[in-house]
């Protein structure tokens, strides 16, 4: 395509656009302004002529700001969308995107099992633990992606097994050493056993309470449904 072809394109172009701007805002104009609009290649030039029309400047104003506020409307929306794909079960279990995804090599107090709820005891008192730890993993995750390295088969319950990340963080590790979840060696070949230490010699979590290891807890219920 030679270098006049290419002018003339540009300047047909140029033409419909400033036309265009010019008849919806119901600006009146001879081919000569048009003309002198379309030549001056500064495009500050078309934005200072349209602004003196007609109060064009307001207009050019509101409607920066109605692109704003949909921006705006866009990303809480795109914010919420991606909050409601995440749904915590308790400290050791989420539905992430409708895949249910339980953290590989560690245990957390059962939020219901047959049934039945596990607590604490904290000076006698019964503390629900169950929800302690389900709300220290909410907090943990806030907001923030989640990335999870999955296992190849799933669990005797049909669930993804995985250990999962929050900015490359892993969470089973985090819940472990916050002392609101256990290194289940069964699976975990004591992976975690370093950080159960460190919460168990800190008092951190639950180890400031009187518990039973989940997975004690959940035989002793087998047991009494026999």
């Amino acid at each position: 395509m030679s270098k006049e072809t290419l002018d003339e394109k540009i300047l047909n172009l140029r033409t419909a656009v400033v036309s265009s701007v010019l008849r919806k805002n119901k600006i009146k104009h001879s081919t000569n302004v048009l003309g002198k609009i379309i030549i001056n290649k500064d495009n500050f030039s078309a934005y200072n002529y349209f602004a003196s029309r007609k109060n064009i400047k307001r207009k050019i104003i509101i409607f920066f700001i109605l692109v704003a506020v949909l921006i705006s409307g866009f990303l809480i929306f795109t914010f919420q969308a991606r909050a409601d794909s995440l749904r915590i079960i308790d400290g050791d279990t989420i539905v992430l995107n409708g895949e249910k995804i339980r953290f590989l090599g560690i245990d957390t107090p059962e939020s219901y099992y047959r049934g039945k709820k596990q607590f604490c005891y904290l000076n006698e008192e019964k503390i629900d633990c169950a929800n302690l730890s389900k709300l220290q993993l909410k907090e943990k995750i806030g907001a923030n992606p989640i990335s999870c390295e999955r296992e190849k088969d799933k669990d005797f319950f049909g669930r993804t097994v995985a250990e999962c990340f929050v900015k490359g963080e892993s969470l089973s590790t985090f819940m472990v050493r916050s002392g609101y979840a256990f290194d289940f060696v069964k699976y975990s070949k004591k992976k975690y056993a370093e950080d159960e230490a460190y919460a168990k010699a800190n008092k951190l979590g639950l180890w400031t309470m009187e518990f039973e290891y989940p997975w004690e807890w959940r035989k002793k219920i087998r047991e009494q449904n026999k």
